[in-house]
């Protein structure tokens, strides 16, 4: 028996250390790695430009959508206020904008079509935004609403062009979940995308049904 353990002992110390290990090696895909390398945007190029504090503004901004302020670090970090039920999805408020402080991680990607920016913060669920960045502009678009986000730079800039007359909706503040439409009267109005209170509504011709911010229906003339 002796005999026996010894010569087991000296075969296990016969075998090479690289195939005795083998068995408990993590699997590693090489396309994983390129992916990766290939989809995230360094920090050397244009997301290195992106770096930087962008605000929202009701007169240029359009939709109002997750961010309201938002502070890009180079070390991949940033801090935001961001709409309350992002962060507490049972918040309720009375004023208009309801933000509450986010921090996290961010990483500019290629996305189809362009560049993303997935937010990871440190509280609530990853978001994936599509992006789109110019000369201090940060647009981000993020389930059918897009809002453009400025530096202190691109704001001065913008508010210095010559103004065209603009809808009525530009000045208008609605809900997350609404959308603005501007009446042929030339006012605006906050309306849901759905019309389910409009199911048993019957608008006159020339007329549209809309499902207003109050949950009630109403028949509007639209300006076209």
């Amino acid at each position: 028996m002796k005999l026996i353990a010894l010569s087991l002992s000296a075969a296990l110390l016969a075998v090479p250390a690289s195939l005795m290990l083998t068995g408990c090696a993590a699997e590693t895909s090489a396309d994983d790695t390129v992916a990766t390398s290939q989809d995230a945007l360094s920090l050397s190029g244009i997301a290195a430009e992106m770096v930087g504090t962008y605000e929202w503004n009701a007169e240029f901004s359009g939709d109002a959508t997750d961010f309201y302020s938002l502070t890009l670090k180079k070390d991949g970090t940033y801090t935001a206020q961001v709409e309350a039920t992002l962060v507490a999805p049972g918040v309720r408020c009375i004023t208009f904008p309801c933000t509450l402080p986010e921090s996290g991680k961010w990483l500019a990607r290629k996305v189809p079509g362009g560049m993303g920016i997935k937010f990871t913060p440190k509280k609530g669920d990853v978001r994936d935004t599509k992006a789109d960045f110019e000369n201090g502009v940060l647009t981000l678009t993020r389930a059918g609403q897009t809002t453009s986000l400025f530096t202190a730079a691109a704001l001065q800039q913008q508010q210095q062009q010559p103004q065209v007359q603009r809808s009525a909706c530009a000045a208008v503040f609605c809900q997350p979940q609404t959308k603005c439409v501007e009446l042929a009267s030339g006012e605006a109005a906050c309306v849901k995308p759905t019309t389910s209170a409009c199911a048993a509504m019957l608008c006159a011709v020339g007329t549209t049904c809309l499902e207003l911010q109050s949950g009630e229906a109403s028949c509007l003339t639209l300006k076209h």
